[in-house]
This record gives C-alpha cells, structure tokens and sequence, in this order.
C-alpha cells in the first residue's frame, strides 16, 4: 500500500510540474501581448508559442510515461504481495 501511495506521489508530481511550468508559459503569453511596445509583441509573442508548444508536447509524453511506469510497477508490486511461494 505504501508503495503504490508513493508511486502516486511521483506521478502527481511529475503532471503538477509540467501543468504550472505550462501556466507560467501562458503568463508569458498574456505579458507579451498586453506589452506597450509594439515590437516586443512581435519578437516575443512567436517565440513564447513556440516554446508553449514544445512544453506541451513534452508535458504529454512526461504524463504518458509516469502513468506507464505507475501502472507497470503497480501491477508488480500487487503481483508480488498477491503471488503464492515457489
């Protein structure tokens, strides 16, 4: 139980990571947009996409794999506990 708790705890981690470095991001994108200078909204606006975008993707696979590694050691570690002796 504690094992899987603890697995938990990575995993929800992990997402909470990506999702507040993604809100961060997204500030960024409401800053460069409500700029004064009308060149900083041109300079920065692509570039904070663009990096929103490569965080995201990132953030998708992060998540994909944490659940895979939650699941394939979950899976194990019941496995163990549940399994006869040999």
């Amino acid at each position: 139980m504690l094992k899987s708790f603890s697995l938990f705890t990575r995993l929800f981690a992990n997402m909470f990571s990506g999702h507040m470095l993604f809100s961060i991001i997204g500030d960024c994108i409401l800053w460069s947009g409500t700029s004064t200078s009308s060149a900083a909204v041109f300079v920065v606006t692509p570039f904070v996409i663009i990096l929103s975008l490569a965080i995201f993707t990132l953030e998708l696979f992060v998540c994909f794999m944490q659940t895979y590694v939650f699941l394939l050691l979950t899976t194990i570690y019941f496995g163990s506990a549940l399994g006869g002796d040999h």
